[in-house]
This record gives C-alpha cells, structure tokens and sequence, in this order.
C-alpha cells in the first residue's frame, strides 16, 4: 500500500524456571517428618512476570505426575525472579503414616504453570529425589496421671502434667502431638475449650511410660469444676494396634474461679502487657434496669488499655457485647446502659509503650440519674442546634433545656431518644442571648438532671447550625 511503513513488533522476553537442585532422605518413617531442599533458578532471557507461584512434592511410584501420586508438600512461592537469579527454600514435612516401601520423590517448581516460561518451558520444571518408607511395628499409647493445682483463676498461668504409657508390645518412637482440653463433664466434645498443644518427642519401650507437662494460660471459663481431657497421638503419627484409647480423663476436677469486681468497691490490681485480667461482677435484683459505670485508671501516659463485658458469658476481644470507646488511652471508661440480674464478665486488657507493669484501680458504680457530656458544646445564635447528651438513666419523655440560672430557658423543640444514656437534643438559637448555660433534663417524676455550664452560646452567622 502507498505511504505504509513498517510495524516494530517489541520481542518479549519470557523466563525459564529450572530446578536447579532438589534433595530429601533416603529413608524415612512413615508417619513422621522429613526434611526436603530445592533450589530453582531463571535460565530465560527474562524476568518472571508473575509475582507468585506454587512449588509442589508428590510421593509417586514412578517419575510422572498423575493423579494416583501422594501430594505431600506445597509452598507459594511470591517474588519475581530475575534473570539469572534463584531462591531455595526448604519444607519439613510429615511423610504419610499408611505407606511403606520405595517410592520416588518429585517436586515441581510452578505446579500449576501460570509463569509462562520460554526455552525448555515446562519440562525443566521437575526434580527427583528416591526414598524408602519404612512402617513401624504398632505400640499402644495411653494417657495416664493427669495432674494440676486443686484451684486456678481464668486468665492465669498453670502447668498440667501428665504421663503417655505405652502398653503395645512393641516401641513407640518419634514425633506426634497431643491436646489438652477442659470439659464440664467426663467425655471430650469438639466444643471443649482448648488448653494447650503440646508437640512431643517420644521414645518409650514397651510397659514404660514418658512424663508430659504443657504450660498455658485458663482460657475463658466460666467459674466452675472442669475435667481436664488429654488426647495422644492425634494426628496419628505413631502406629498403634488401637487409636481407640488414646484419651485420657482426669480422675478430678480443676476448679476455676474468677475475682469479684464488688460494686461501689475500689479494686487495685496489677495489668501485665498483653494478659488479660478477668473479674466477675454480680447485679442484684434491685439494680435491674439501672446504667452501670466501670471506670479503670492506670499508666495515662504509657497505657493503652481496653475493656470488654459480657453477660453471663467470658468476653474476648474480638465478641462482647460492651466496650470502651476510647482508643490508646491508659485510663478507660465503659457504661452499660441498662443492667439486668446476674453475672457480668469483664475482660482488662493492655499494653504499654516501656514495656512496665501498669498499676491499675478498677471501679464498677451504678450511674445516678444525670448528664455527663454534651457534644458539641458550643453553638451559635443565627439557627438550630443538635447536640449530643450522654450520661444515664434518660427516658424518652424529657424535657431538656438550657438554663442560664435566671431569666433565659430554651427548651429544645426536639429529642431523639437513642438509649438510656444517649439522645440527640435540637435547640432553635435564633436571636438567643449568649453566654453559658446549664444543661437541664427533668423527667416526668421531676427529677433533674444538671450539667452546669455545660453549653455556651455564641455569635454565629446566617445558616448556622451549630458548632
């Protein structure tokens, strides 16, 4: 055609991994772990565009991959390999425990083929490495001896000990991994609170036993007597004529408890970073339906403490139904707005930034009827004003104003009842007198509600709606 020209087409560049090295035992224990090392490299004439793959480790009968091969290891890989350049890495991984005899070990760099690679392509992406799997004869692993102090508290450090005894008729070597679990009654759930995990060597003949011990914190218990469960062997490491009795119960029972938080009663305590505290704080009838206040004061210039309640249940971090709102700060306040008869559970948590113990006072009150803040507290004179009061006890049907103790009232003309202890207030400041003023709820029984000097009027411009 007259006045073409000739199109460049800009070559691209493609990668070529290849496994470089790829090495692993030649013996292994069924059931037990073994350690395998690769080594892969880009001999392409370009970088991987792909920022993530995955290298993958089958246990095969032969040197293809099919769908009748064991996949034991897998590892993702995230990093864009240049020109050139390698990585090597290594997995420790459990060899099945239902196998036995030769078998070749073949690992694959990009399993799944997503880095498109130039030159040998894929065919360079495999490695193999020989192995012999050996079965052991079965032993009999049973729990025995659990042992722990009569008394703990929620939240505190405890040791429970305890024995693995083999009764089979042959040893019971090597690597396996036994829990620990607490239960109301004498038979495990899945629903059963976890302990502690405990990852074991052992090496134990035939009639002998191996002493155990694991070292954790109570989780979240109610107050309460607790059978502490052991399970052995539980992913089956070990080969036993039975895995039937591989659980152990304790022949007695753990009391957990949790302090009291005794209402209107100042309680000094110390808080270690990072370790919950947990007190119990119980509501008689007669305060059903008030607010609580709980206040905690600790390290104000290091702390950054949190609180957590729930009722009738063990509060974490991440599920409860009450809070503190305030983010970092080493002094905390959480109110609850309406009390029902019970227990209350409060979590204290927190940290500091030197690393120091917090000394810490907590305090659990009923709130009076009244107003503790009001946001925003100022607002202009030229239009409507909507101000947030928080404080305890509020009903629906209040009436509240601003008073500045003589002449001047302004009732607000709207009340937005959010809870006991939050509502919305929409004051009309048009052409008002400034200055400051009190804040006044009064209740349908008349009882009221001050906050003085709680708002202050100030000159505004047209169309202003607050401060």
């Amino acid at each position: 055609m007259r006045g073409s020209a000739p199109i460049y087409i800009k070559p691209t560049f493609y990668p070529d991994l290849k496994v470089a090295e790829f090495s692993g035992p030649l013996n292994g224990t069924a059931g037990q772990p073994a350690k395998f090392r690769w080594k892969v490299s880009n001999q392409g004439v370009g970088p991987t565009t792909n920022n993530s793959w995955t290298d993958k480790i089958f246990l095969s009968s032969d040197f293809t991959i099919s769908s009748d091969d064991i996949p034991i290891g897998s590892k993702a890989i995230f990093q864009t390999l240049g020109i050139n350049a390698s990585y090597q890495d290594s997995m420790l991984i459990t060899l099945p425990g239902n196998v036995s005899g030769n078998y070749i070990v073949i690992f694959k760099t990009d399993a799944s083929n997503v880095v498109y690679e130039t030159g040998q392509g894929e065919s360079n992406n495999v490695a193999f490495s020989g192995i012999n799997l050996i079965q052991p004869m079965p032993s009999d692993l049973v729990v025995q001896d659990i042992s722990f102090p009569a008394s703990v508290e929620t939240g505190q450090s405890v040791t429970i000990s305890y024995k693995n005894r083999n009764i089979g008729p042959n040893p019971s070597n090597g690597y396996m991994k036994d829990i620990l679990y607490f239960s109301s009654d004498s038979s495990w759930s899945y629903t059963d609170p976890t302990f502690g995990v405990k990852d074991n060597y052992i090496s134990i003949a035939p009639q002998m036993s191996q002493e155990n011990a694991v070292n954790s914190t109570i989780p979240g218990l109610l107050p309460g007597n607790y059978f502490v469960i052991a399970q052995t062997n539980v992913l089956n490491n070990i080969p036993e004529v039975s895995f039937l009795n591989n659980t152990g119960i304790s022949t007695t029972r753990l009391t957990v408890t949790i302090p009291p938080l005794i209402l209107g009663l100042q309680k000094q305590d110390i808080l270690t970073d990072y370790v919950g505290k947990y007190y119990e704080i119980a509501i008689p009838p007669s305060h059903a339906g008030e607010a609580m206040i709980i206040t905690l004061k600790a390290d104000s210039l290091a702390g950054m403490n949190e609180l957590y309640l729930n009722a009738d249940s063990i509060p974490t971090r991440s599920n409860h139904a009450f809070s503190a709102t305030e983010p970092f700060k080493g002094n905390q306040e959480l109110i609850v707005p309406e009390l029902h008869a019970g227990k209350y559970y409060l979590l204290v948590y927190g940290s500091t930034s030197n690393g120091n113990v917090q000394n810490m006072q907590l305090l659990a009150d009923i709130l009076p009827f009244e107003i503790r803040s009001v946001n925003a507290s100022q607002g202009g004179n030229k239009g409507k004003v909507t101000v947030m009061l928080q404080g305890a006890r509020f009903e629906n049907n209040m009436q509240v104003k601003l008073s500045n103790g003589s002449s001047s009232n302004y009732i607000a003309e709207n009340l937005t009842f959010i809870n006991s202890t939050k509502l919305y207030a929409t004051f009309n400041l048009n052409n008002t007198n400034l200055g400051f003023y009190h804040v006044v709820a009064t209740k349908a029984d008349y009882s009221t509600a001050i906050l003085p000097n709680g708002f202050e009027i100030v000159t505004g411009s047209a169309g202003t709606t607050g401060t």
